[in-house]
């Protein structure tokens, strides 16, 4: 199917089980996603449960957006509404259901401390999820739900800020302005992260 328009909208409480559906698809096979599954990473109960309560997170204080009717989503939280330690303890509550207690589990507690731990000070606004459903993948459609919220960051003067567990998505973040802030591997050594950060344009005389 080939894509000519992009229509980047936020999102309505009634596409969420759309935006969850797409969310699973998308991040089936992820590394961080086989990293917490401990199997292959497509265990839906937990994919669904992490999308949902994302983006019950989102909609208390975030910035949802979908492109396509649902094709991706962006996740995204404005300066000062970022994910506090209670956001982060909810999603842990709510893949305690679905999650293996393995030993591995005190190595997952210890990353989503450490991912609060080391998130940024400076005021920003931080990409929670970037979902686009496999079947219409690197066509754009990323990039299209990026730019809203970059366009805002440029014309505020804000930083903008994100984690991924994938070294293919750090070169298509970069594409975006953003660089690499810090890497670090979980405390069992199987996972690799990496932290990205995006000065707005113009501020050191970047641009998209």
């Amino acid at each position: 199917m080939e894509i000519t328009a992009y229509e980047v909208r936020e999102a309505r409480p009634d596409e969420f089980p759309v935006l969850v559906e797409t969310s699973c698809l998308a991040f089936t096979g992820d590394p961080l996603m086989r990293w917490l599954d401990e199997r292959d990473g497509s265990d839906r109960c937990m994919l669904a449960a992490m999308a949902s309560s994302d983006l019950k997170v989102a909609a208390r204080r975030g910035i949802i957006h979908t492109v396509n009717g649902g094709a991706g989503n962006a996740i995204w939280y404005p300066p000062g509404a970022k994910q506090d330690l209670f956001d982060r303890i909810e999603l842990i509550t709510s893949l305690l259901p679905v999650m293996r207690l393995t030993r591995r589990m005190w190595a997952k507690v210890r990353l989503f401390r450490k991912i609060n731990k080391i998130h940024p000070g400076t005021p920003h606004y931080y990409l929670s999820q970037l979902a686009v459903h496999p079947g219409v993948q690197s066509r754009g459609l990323g990039t299209a739900l990026l730019r809203p919220v970059l366009a805002v960051c440029d014309r505020e003067g804000i930083p903008a800020y994100l984690e991924t567990q994938s070294e293919k998505n750090v070169g298509f973040y970069q594409k975006s302005g953003f660089a690499v802030r810090e890497t670090f591997t979980t405390s069992d050594g199987l996972l690799r992260m990496w932290t990205m950060w995006r000065e707005p344009a113009g501020a050191m005389g970047d641009s998209l």
